[in-house]
């Protein structure tokens, strides 16, 4: 079963020495799997730690969560973390950068080896200047390149399948049956299974697949059902057939207030939905910051009305609170935020 996604600041410390590398990720057991897929391979960007891993061995690292933050938090607390450790010292970490991916800077070694690295060697300063690659040389490149197109279907080290796998799934998708079917058999996602489908992956294994006008709906690919599983959808479905609104459905089973009403107007997992007429509901939509697409809250709404009401012009609003004139003026006329209201001189400002 996958982890959850923990976003936030973490180490790789070296049990021999106790230098230790920090990092951040918005997905941290993620990105741990990353550093050992590369470190494993001997591919590692950090040449300091590729070189300490192959010297104590795998055994001899830990990697450890430091701190879990928000997204927008990561920066300045990689380059805490990276500061207390004072991992910028080879004495002490890993390290070459100083953190934070809009605000690092390199460590003073660091420069200096890529300025070293990056020496002019345009024109005849190019040691090959001059020189042209003999026909062995030339037909030994062509070569290699067509070595590197055929590393295709099963030869490819990235595929979860075989050949003979992926010709029973054709047969099974042009029998008709179920993608979710199909990927839950071969332990494979979905998504893949829609590729096959559609042609966009494994052509040169049985030949392109003709799905007929009654089964290329089932299979068309729609990057929105990816957010709900199709047991999901069906649920969604059940509850609209019985006359239950948007919102409603949408608080219930804290789903976007988008899928369900793309569910309702057919614009996705429309396979599902073809044959079947959703009763009306009247102002389905959510208002104020229930709306999911809202960017101001009840509170900032009643502030900016008070304003308005004694006399604020709406650019000294905006700069005050960092928001948007549109937005302002839109609640000024009465486009948006009706229901929101405030006493004004005795009356009601809306």
């Amino acid at each position: 079963m996958a982890k959850e996604k923990v976003c936030g600041i973490y180490k790789i410390e070296n049990l021999v020495n106790s230098k230790v590398y920090i990092g951040q990720s918005k997905d941290i057991n993620m990105r741990f799997l990353g550093h050992k897929s590369v470190l494993r391979r001997n591919k590692h960007g950090n040449e300091y730690l590729q070189r300490a891993w192959n010297k104590y061995g795998e055994d001899k690292f830990i990697f450890e969560i430091l701190e879990e933050c928000l997204l927008n938090d990561l920066d300045l607390n990689e380059i805490k973390w990276i500061n207390k450790y004072n991992t910028l010292d080879t004495n002490f970490g890993y390290n070459i950068e100083s953190g934070g991916n809009k605000l690092k800077t390199l460590s003073e070694k660091t420069k200096k080896k890529i300025s070293e690295n990056h020496a002019d060697v345009s024109g005849e300063n190019n040691p090959f200047y001059g020189k042209k690659h003999d026909q062995e040389t030339l037909k030994r490149i062509h070569s290699n390149g067509n070595r590197i197109k055929s590393i295709t279907a099963e030869n490819n080290f990235h595929t979860k399948l075989t050949n003979d796998e992926v010709l029973s799934i054709k047969d099974k998708i042009r029998n008709g049956e179920s993608a979710v079917d199909i990927a839950s058999l071969f332990n494979i996602s979905k998504y893949n299974i829609y590729d096959i489908a559609n042609n966009k992956s494994w052509t040169s294994i049985g030949g392109l697949i003709e799905l007929p006008e009654t089964l290329k709906q089932q299979y068309k690919f729609n990057h929105a059902n990816k957010q709900i599983d199709e047991q999901t959808a069906k649920n969604i479905i059940e509850l609209l057939i019985q006359g239950i609104g948007n919102k409603e459905i949408s608080e219930e089973l804290n789903i976007k207030l988008s899928i369900i009403e793309g569910i309702r107007y057919k614009k996705i997992w429309r396979h599902l939905t073809n044959d079947i007429i959703f009763p009306s509901v009247k102002n389905n939509r959510a208002k104020g910051s229930k709306n999911g697409n809202s960017v101001l809250n009840e509170n900032q709404v009643i502030l900016i009305k008070q304003r308005l009401r004694d006399g604020w012009r709406i650019c000294e609003i905006s700069k005050d609170m960092n928001i948007h004139k549109d937005l302002i003026c839109n609640i000024k006329t009465g486009k948006t935020w009706k229901h929101i209201e405030i006493e004004k001189m005795g009356k009601l400002y809306c």
